[in-house]
């Protein structure tokens, strides 16, 4: 099963959406320990999770949610409104890319939205917005 990380920093990017970075990473963890300046995207796989299988014709059909995270990160202005819209914008922009896409031909559903929230970082005087996309695509082996 092919990952959709690549593919999705690439559709960011070819949007040109104004971030300095647009980067996959292996976990969220892994964004503070980058070099980078706002505002910035990071994109990591962070959740798989395995629907019951179906028979098919001397084969196992499998449907496989992946959960797709994204990080935007903004410098927190005074005026704190304003920086929570801009996230705001990015991610609606950033909607508009992901919602409905199918990135692999063959079995697959569009991309769905998940949800999103705020992750203040005070310390480093970053606003930090998390968005999650899902993808379902289907697996199948023979009966062995």
């Amino acid at each position: 099963m092919q990952s959709a990380r690549p593919l999705i920093v690439e559709r960011i990017l070819q949007a040109d959406l104004g971030f300095k970075k647009v980067l996959g990473v292996s976990n969220a963890a892994a964004i503070l320990q980058q070099s980078f300046s706002p505002p910035s995207c990071f994109v990591w796989r962070s959740a798989t999770r395995a629907n019951p299988e179906t028979m098919d014709a001397g084969a196992v059909l499998q449907a496989v949610r992946v959960d797709y995270g994204l990080i935007i990160v903004l410098k927190q202005e005074k005026d704190q409104g304003e920086t929570e819209d801009q996230a705001e914008l990015l991610s609606d922009q950033i909607m508009g890319l992901l919602l409905g896409w199918m990135p692999f031909s063959g079995e697959q559903q569009p991309m769905l939205y998940s949800g999103g929230a705020a992750i203040p970082d005070l310390e480093r005087n970053l606003l930090l917005w998390r968005d999650t996309y899902s993808l379902t695509q289907y697996i199948t082996a023979p009966y062995s």
